[in-house]
């Protein structure tokens, strides 16, 4: 064999393992957007769930104000909706953000990077926010259990108050203490139920990626 006849034979087999190595990005690249396209539709699927309970409890609240007349229900679903109608915002903006998103396999991994980062960071504030509204609402759910419609704002949580501040004080705070525990837990497992294991699926997608491109 002549030094061009090794020359083409090495040419020809560098060629293929090239081409080999291009199928096989190609081939997992198209394998990672269909568990990424389908981890996309799931969390679509979480907003909208999380919109219809919203907007469910607002329509029963609704009718409830409608069939009953009571002044504690009317404060309860027009508190409920004033706290609740930020979350609609947020629930739609991600939610149409995450509909916009195109993966394509050129695009994949800056795709899934920008994804990973704004889901991050929903569910964080989405957290926070749950939190804080529980810190903020308890006082006047506490109020209105136990608020008395049939005597001029008769409420035996003030009257406790009055007659012994050391009490409430201490009632209050376990109470407290206890919905923020219980709310603390649930909300976790809650967001990891219906956004975490998804976002975890995105990330392994990521990864897939990145091994790909440092090994090839």
């Amino acid at each position: 064999m002549d030094l061009n006849e090794f020359k083409t034979l090495w040419k020809s087999h560098t060629d293929h393992q090239i081409k080999v190595k291009r199928i096989d990005i190609v081939a997992i690249k198209k394998v990672v957007k269909g568990k990424a396209s389908h981890a996309l539709s799931q969390l679509c699927n979480s907003i909208l769930l999380d919109i219809i309970f919203l907007v469910s409890f607002l329509a029963i609240g609704i009718v409830s104000m409608l069939l009953t007349e009571h002044q504690m229900i009317d404060v309860i679903v027009i508190t409920s909706g004033i706290v609740f109608v930020p979350f609609f915002g947020f629930f739609i903006k991600e939610y149409f953000f995450l509909k916009k998103i195109e993966l394509q396999t050129e695009s994949l991994r800056q795709v899934l990077e920008k994804v990973i980062i704004s889901l991050s960071k929903y569910v964080k504030w989405y957290f926070r926010a749950v939190i804080v509204l529980t810190i903020a609402v308890v006082p006047i759910v506490i109020a209105l259990v136990f608020y008395n419609a049939d005597k001029t704002f008769s409420n035996p949580i003030l009257e406790l108050a009055k007659a012994d501040p050391q009490l409430y004080a201490v009632i209050y705070s376990v109470v407290l203490v206890s919905v923020l525990i219980g709310n603390y837990f649930f909300t976790k497992w809650y967001l990891q139920k219906l956004y975490g294991n998804y976002i975890s699926t995105l990330k392994n997608c990521l990864d897939e990626l990145n091994e790909t491109i440092q090994y090839n």
